[in-house]
Formats: structure tokens, sequence, C-alpha cells
């Protein structure tokens, strides 16, 4: 609590009135002189009474004359002594009261102890403990009542070792209480002023003043120190010039900066080359100058590593001639700089290619359409879908697929004009926005170069793939004017680029979304197809060239939905292979084929076999190992009687991988060729250790032979190469007697076309096959 102060000095009485007193006679010294005065003056009388009858003066005149002026003598010395005295005790009183004077302006309290009577002597304690007791208090007392009870010991303590000698003067911070029972912290100092003839003290004084406030500010003090020492904030003091003059531990840890390498050194050592140079100069003046600066920025650690700071300069102007100086605050925001970069990062960015993603895309998409409109500008989008991708993965397992997509992105990239920006949209989709795309033929040029790029092989975990994609490209503003449109239309380009089988480029024409929305509902419609038993095999015969006998039926698929009615395989095929409905769906042919083969091998074809197409799903996941010798023991089967047909794409996908399951239908008897060779990416080292027996020649190259040279010489080319490798050839699509007298002419082993049958139903096959094995049908 506060030390209670008098409104005005404690003087016992008035000065003037004091040194007036010195002046009057004392009342006892006039009392003496009427009594000497009294018994004198009788004796004279009688005295001069005997002279005068004598004539001459009597010897009891001059005794009496003699007393008299003894006593006068003796009053005057006594008048003299108490007057001497009366003076003594005015100055004595007068120097009381400059002591009380004095000690009621320093706040003081003395105190004078009587060790002998064990008697204290407090004068000034009214002040400063409420109570108008000055006098005296028993030492015991004074322990038992006024000090704190937790500082009893210590002050004894100290108290003897004054008095044994140890330590010259008494010293001693303790508590003593008030009249309202709180306490206040005295410092107080004494020592012996008295001794006895032995030496002993018997007598000690000092003085006490009272220390609450400032033990109160050393305790805030030492609060804040601590609080500056364990908080985690840097922080900094600097003179005006930027001379660090002090900081704390935290500071010293964010910096690297031991204090003493700081200190008297400017704190510009610890700017960034992020930001721009004398930034930290600048800061300081805004502070001097407007008296506080807060914000965020980069700074330098002694390691020349960068951190990210939020930082408040506030500024402690002079006052009372004290210097101004600056301090400097620092919170550390590097971790949080750096998690918000990972989550924009995250947010903006696919953490598997590192390319923008979907989000980042369609705000790319916005700005670049809005700035196309100011600029009077086409904008256009390009959506790439891998082919098939769903099947690489199963094969390489997810880091396969992983990679895969890295490798796809990097080619992508690599292949795009500068200005274009490149993301990955979906799990194997990719988007391109093409800034300046002056027309639709530039646009597509661009589409082609990447969708070329892409059948260059890829290197994938040490196997080399080849992938194809399905592109659709849309402009803006002819094929939407926003975002969302144009996407919308470049999705639906790319869903019919797939629908027509994939591996190649489409451009919008504005009817692609309902194409889109009826192949959405087609998908719907069939994951249901096999429940319903919507689907059917037709079988088209394969006949020996030389002979001009069936050999094989090739088992086709065809669906006639209860809502889209007969649906062309060019059509649901591709969203079977999408969708991954074409692993089931693909059994059940495997089984149909095979049982219906079985029929008429029980009917007297006992030489006929069955091709079945597989699908990339079924080569790849690896259960066509498990389910043909199950499916050829049911059915009482050789293995000759199959043969599997897998396109180039498929078998290039994951050569090593299709080199060993092959070699496992291989071992069954099983027939392997390759479908629709010619229209692929073959690598003939691979070609060469496939187990493979027949290449099927696409019908695209057999439907102008004779009239377009390039097909001419691209089969001629390629029965000469199945020759040489010791495969036969198979030519697809024949539909003219000049087509096979030229495939007969080049030696082709065997022919299929409609120049012999389409693809026939159960009913109709077996007729065929009956009149074929009489001779009835010329092949």
């Amino acid at each position: 609590m506060p030390p209670r102060a008098d409104p005005s000095p404690p003087l016992s009485s008035d000065w003037t009135s004091r040194e007036s007193a010195v002046r009057l006679a004392p009342p006892k010294l006039r009392e003496r002189l009427a009594l000497v005065a009294a018994g004198i003056l009788p004796l004279l009388a009688l005295s001069q009474g005997l002279w005068g009858a004598s004539g001459h003066a009597p010897a009891v005149f001059y005794v009496t004359l003699a007393l008299s002026l003894l006593g006068l003598l003796g009053l005057l010395v006594m008048w003299r002594r108490e007057r001497q005295q009366r003076v003594e005790l005015v100055e004595l009183r007068v120097r009381e009261d400059r002591l009380s004077l004095c000690l009621w302006a320093s706040g003081n309290t003395f105190w004078d102890w009587d060790l002998r009577q064990d008697v204290l002597y407090r004068a000034g304690s009214d002040r400063l403990f409420g109570t108008s007791v000055h006098g005296t208090i028993s030492g015991s007392a004074w322990r038992g009542l006024a000090l704190h009870p937790e500082d009893v010991a210590l002050v004894d303590f100290r108290v003897r070792r004054h008095l044994n000698g140890e330590v010259p003067e008494f010293k001693s911070e303790h508590r003593m209480k008030t009249v309202d029972g709180s306490y206040l912290w005295m410092r107080s100092r004494g020592r012996v002023v008295e001794r006895d003839l032995h030496g002993k003290p018997t007598r000690m004084a000092g003085t006490a003043v009272d220390i609450t406030a400032t033990r109160e500010a050393e305790r805030e003090l030492l609060i804040a120190q601590e609080a500056l020492h364990s908080i985690s904030e840097g922080v900094a003091v600097l003179d005006l010039g930027g001379m660090v003059r002090t900081l704390n531990p935290a500071f010293e840890r964010m910096t690297g900066y031991p204090g003493a390498e700081l200190y008297n050194h400017t704190w510009e050592v610890l700017a960034s080359q992020r930001v721009e140079i004398g930034l930290l100069k600048r800061l300081l003046a805004h502070t001097c100058k407007l008296g506080g600066w807060s914000g965020e920025l980069w700074m330098r650690r002694k390691s020349a590593e960068d951190f990210y700071v939020a930082a408040e300069f506030s500024l402690i102007p002079e006052r009372s001639g004290e210097q101004a100086y600056v301090v400097v605050v620092l919170n550390d925001l590097t971790e949080r700089k750096r998690a918000e970069g990972e989550v924009k990062q995250l947010t903006n960015f696919d953490p598997l290619t590192g390319l923008p993603n979907r989000a980042s895309l369609m705000s790319k998409l916005t700005r670049t359409l809005q700035l196309g409109e100011l600029k009077a500008r086409s904008v256009g989008l390009i959506f790439l879908n891998i082919d098939r991708f769903l099947q690489v993965n199963e094969s390489l397992g997810h880091g396969g697929g992983d990679e895969l997509l890295r490798c796809v992105a990097l080619r992508i990239a690599h292949d795009v004009r500068e200005l274009d920006a490149v993301s990955r949209f979906g799990a194997d989709e990719f988007a391109v926005v093409l800034d300046h795309a002056t027309d639709a033929a530039a646009a597509l040029e661009v589409c082609h170069r990447v969708h070329r790029a892409l059948q260059e092989p890829l290197q994938v975990l040490g196997t080399e793939l080849c992938v194809t994609a399905s592109v659709g490209l849309a402009l803006a503003p002819a094929h939407g004017d926003s975002a969302e449109a144009l996407l919308r239309s470049a999705v639906g380009a790319m869903q019919v680029a797939k629908a027509l089988g994939g591996n190649s480029v489409h451009l919008s024409t504005g009817n692609d979304e309902a194409s889109a929305r009826e192949r959405v509902g087609m998908e719907t419609a069939l994951r249901r197809a096999l429940e319903r038993k919507e689907f059917e095999l037709v079988y088209q015969p394969i006949w020996s060239v030389s002979t001009r006998r069936v050999l094989r039926v090739e088992a086709l698929l065809r669906w006639q939905g209860a809502q889209y009615g007969s649906v062309g395989p060019e059509r649901f095929i591709p969203i079977l292979e999408q969708t991954g409905l074409i692993a089931n769906v693909g059994e059940w042919v495997l089984r149909e084929s095979l049982l219906q083969l079985k029929r008429w091998h029980d009917a007297g074809f006992s030489e006929l076999g069955v091709a079945v197409n597989v699908s990339p799903i079924q080569l790849l996941r690896g259960d066509l190992s498990k389910l043909l010798p199950e499916l050829l023991r049911q059915h009482g089967l050789p293995g000759s009687a199959l043969e599997l047909e897998l396109t180039e794409s498929v078998v290039m996908a994951d050569p090593e991988h299709s080199i060993a399951t092959l070699q496992e239908f291989r071992a069954l008897g099983v027939t392997i060729a390759v479908d629709d060779f010619g229209t692929g990416y073959s690598s003939l080292s691979y070609l060469r250790r496939l187990p493979i027996q027949k290449l099927k020649i696409d019908k695209s190259f057999t439907k102008d032979l004779g009239n377009n040279a390039d097909d001419t010489t691209i089969v001629k080319t390629i029965i000469a190469m199945a020759h040489v490798l010791k495969l036969q050839a198979v030519a697809e699509g024949v539909e003219t007697q000049d087509q096979l007298a030229f495939l007969s002419e080049q030696n082709c082993d065997e022919a299929q076309g409609y120049l012999v049958s389409k693809p026939l139903r159960v009913e109709a096959m077996s007729e065929f096959l009956r009149k074929n094995h009489l001779g009835l049908v010329n092949c």
C-alpha cells in the first residue's frame, strides 16, 4: 500500500514564541529574589540602627552585607545556568523539529533500540503504518506483532550478525504490518551506537524506508524480463540508426545470431534478398516518423536461409533526456507460410504430376476467356483422355499407372506452345488451354501434335509402353463463351472420339453434349445388359485362301438394348472398355463361344475352331490364365480349337507382361493372333519375341487393294514380314474377288469378309457350316 503522507510537517510549537521565551526571566528566579530581599532588608535596618547609636558600622552590618552579596551572586549564577539550559532545550527542540522535517520529507522512519531494556523507539512510523503512536515498543512485541511472521527469523539472523561483529552494518528488507492488516516492504539500515565498558552493544539506531512501490516495480520488471525471455516472439531494441542494443533469446534462435554478434551492429544484416534493397532501413525511418509499423516480410538467418515473419515496430520516444529507441517484435511465420504454400499447391496443383489441377484450370480458362473477349481473339480448350488406362493400371499396378501419368504429363507439356496452359483434369484426363487460338486449323494442329507425341513409346518402370489418347477440341466463342460451357463442349468432343474407337482427334460440333448424355445413359444400360440377357453372339467364318474351306469362326458381340434397340459394336464396345465392364462381358463371350463350339463339334464339325477377341483388362488382370484351362476341360475341347485375338495396342501396352501371359496360353495349345495389325505401333524386337502365330491385316488396308498403291504395298509388306517371322497372315474385310485374287497371289494364308459371309446368328452359321462341309458354299 502507498505510504501515508502528512499534510503538514509535525512541529511541536511556534519557533518565534520559543525565541521570546529565552528573553524572559524564569518565574522561580523572581520568587527566589523576593525571598532574599525579604530576609536581608530587616537585617540591614537593624544594623543601621546599631550603626547610628554607636557612630560607626557594627560588625554585624558587614556580615549581613557579605551574606547578601553572596546570596545575590548565587542567585545570579543559578539564573545564568537555568537560562543556558533553556537555550539548550530550545536548540534541542529545534533540532528535533528539523529531524522530524527531514524524516517527514524523506519518508523514512527513525528507530532507536535500547538493547538492555529491549525497548524500541520509533519516530515517523505514524505516517507509514497508520498509527498515531510515536513512542516506544518492546523488541519482542515489535517482532511478534509488527514484523511479518515469515520474516522474523531472517531479521533476527541479520541483527545477530551485526551484533556479533560479522558485518559492519545491519541491513534488511522485510515486511511490516499496518493498522489495516496489510503489509509494507521496508528497507531498514542501522548500527550499534553505544557499548558498555566491556564492549557489549547496548544501543542500536537506524532508519527504515518504505520500498513497497520499489519492490512492486522490481517485481513487475522481473516478470517483464522473464516474459521477454520466455516468449516465442523475437524482440530486439534498436537505436534510431538501426544498431542492435539488446535482444531476447527467441530473437537469437530465430535469426541464428548470438546476441554478442548483433550488438552494436546494424540489423540490416538480416535483410533478405527476396525484398528490395534498403527496405529495413526505410521501415525504421517510417517508424521513427509515424511511431510504428506492422506487416509481414522476408528476412534472412545467419545460415543464409530466408524466413518469413510478422513484424511490429514501435517507437519509444525520447523523454527526460533519454535516447529514443525502436522495439522490433518478430513472429516467425515460416512454417505457416510453408503450410499455406503446401495448401495452395494442393489446392491448385496436382501432387502427382505437378501440373495445375481442375480448379486452377477453370480459373485460368475464365481469365483467358475474359482477356480474349477484350482483345477479340479466340480461345481453345483441348480435353484429352488416355485410352485403356484402366487396363494399363491393372497390369502395372498403381505405381506403374502413376509413373505413366507423369510421363504423359511431361510429354503433353513438352509439345504444347509456350503460351498454353496444361493441367491434369482427372484420373487419366488432361486439358490444355489454348491462348491466341487464331482459328480451328491452328488449334487442331496443336491437338494432332500432342496426339502424335503420345504415340511415341514411353519408358515406364523400365518397360517400354505405347499409349493412345482420345482428344476433343472446343473453341470459344463458337462452342461456348464461358469456362463451363467450353469445358462441356471439349469433354463432349473427347467422348465422341472415344466412342469412335479412341486414338483420334475430334473437333466439337456443338451437339457433342447431347451425344455425351446419350453415352452416359448407354453406360447405365450396359451395366444391366448381362443381367437382362441383352447380349448376343454372331459368328463370321474365316477361311483358307488356298483350300477355300472354313477353318474357324470369329465370335462377335452384339447388343440389343431394351431402350436403345440394336447398337453397333463401334458404339458400345468402347464404353465397355472404358468402364471396365468388358471384363465380365468378355468372360461371358468366352464361355458362350466355347459352349457353342462344343455343340458344333458334337454336330460333326470337329475340325472347326473359334476366334475370340480378348480385351486388355482380361489380359492384364491375369484371370484368363485360370479361366481358359477350366473352360477347355469343362467342354472337352483341345487348346488348338481356340484362337485369341489381341490388338497391337493391347500387346504393346506392356510387352513383358504380355509375353509371359501369352506363353501360358501357348502352353495350352491356344493360338494367338494380333488383330488390326498395322493400325498401332509394334516393336519388331518385341514382335519377334511374342508367342504369336498369326497377324490379322486390318480391313482399312484391304478395302483399297489394287486401287491404292500405299495400301497395296502395306499389305504386301505385312504378308512378307509374317512369313519371314514364320507367322500366318490373315486378311480382314475381303469383299471382292479381285481382293481375294491379290491375296492369293501374295500367298496370304487366310481371309475373312463379306465376300463369303456377313456375321451370322447361331442357326444361320450352323446352316452355313453344313453347306461348306458339303461343298455347297464356294469361298
